[in-house]
């Protein structure tokens, strides 16, 4: 039996069938992690709890947002957590802007020495 490309099911499998997100193996339903390169299949929605395939961009249930957007995961890995803005990321802010004004100063300032 040949598989259907549009279908997208392998022979012997059913629509039941979980699709892995990054190497598009499909996987039994049961399967917690794919067979073939061992990644998560599902994914729990932050806003109801509904576990849902982690190839699906929003919740079945609540239609949330599944998946964070490239701003929110570096914001998240900067630390920022539901807007909050720690001391310590005010300081660096700071110092990195009067860093960033320094060497603009320095720029301006400069003169090319006098050809000989």
């Amino acid at each position: 039996m040949e598989p259907d490309p549009k279908a997208g099911i392998q022979p012997g499998r059913s629509q039941s069938d979980v699709v892995c997100a990054k190497c598009h193996h499909l996987n039994p339903a049961a399967q917690r992690t794919c067979e073939q390169c061992g990644s998560r299949l599902y994914i729990t929605c932050r806003n109801c709890g509904r576990r849902n395939q982690r190839v699906a961009s929003r919740c079945a249930e609540c239609g949330e947002r599944l998946h964070r957007t490239a701003w929110r995961r570096w914001l998240s890995a900067l630390g920022a957590r539901r807007g909050k803005v720690t001391l310590l990321q005010v300081v660096t802010a700071i110092l990195a802007a009067y860093v960033v004004y320094r060497i603009i100063v320095m720029l301006a300032e400069y003169s090319p020495p006098p050809p000989e």
